[in-house]
């Protein structure tokens, strides 16, 4: 779905209850960045998901196989409507009932089409307290799946094969080395700033 709101492009990607066909590409959108993407991802969960959102933003921040991805977890705007925040990710769940997705991330993208900030909802009525398979698992699946998408990749399977990556539909549970392959493409290498390598204590020359 396409829609054009307030000057911006929103783009929407789910995670569907129901898995459809095979799909190759796995890029969906990119940030405007190179050589390092750092975000802030914006908390508005409520405690029982910390945890998960927690694993999943350190399994995309991994410093190996080049990974230009770094995320931090911050406290959410708190809009009632887990509103876009410019420049950042934002995370919020609620029970919205049968809508035939357990996750959902709009992008909202310049006429350059960079992105410029991302949503992600979660959807508690496919995760209820109840369930009977493993709860923290299908959880942990979720939000990395959604992460994701909000770090531009599209899904990697749609037909329930099992790729050993959170962006397939089987129970997976962290991206695998070919989601950070595309990263890389993407976004370049990690190359960290002057500023980082002052801040972890290395010397520079003048």
């Amino acid at each position: 779905m396409k829609l054009k709101i307030a000057g911006l492009l929103t783009l929407l990607v789910v995670a569907l209850a129901v898995p459809l066909g095979a799909k190759a590409d796995h890029e969906w959108m990119r940030w405007g960045a190179r050589d390092r993407l750092v975000l802030e991802v914006g908390n508005n969960m409520d405690p029982r998901w910390h945890p998960q959102l927690e694993a999943a933003v350190a399994g995309w921040s991994v410093t190996d196989h080049g990974n230009p991805v770094r995320l931090k977890i911050v406290p959410g705007a708190g809009n009632p409507d887990c509103g876009i925040v410019p420049g950042r990710i934002e995370i919020c769940n609620w029970d919205l009932g049968p809508t035939g997705w357990s996750g959902a991330t709009w992008a909202e993208h310049d006429e350059q089409g960079n992105v410029t900030a991302m949503r992600i909802i979660i959807n508690d009525y496919y995760h209820p307290d109840d369930e009977q398979w493993d709860r923290a698992k299908n959880r942990q699946w979720i939000v990395c799946h959604e992460l994701g998408h909000a770090l531009g990749l599209d899904h990697f399977d749609e037909a329930g094969v099992d790729l050993d990556t959170c962006m397939d539909y089987s129970d997976n549970i962290a991206p695998n080395e070919h989601d950070f392959e595309q990263l890389v493409a993407m976004y370049g290498r990690w190359r960290p700033s002057w500023n980082y390598w002052i801040r972890i204590g290395v010397a520079v020359s003048k």
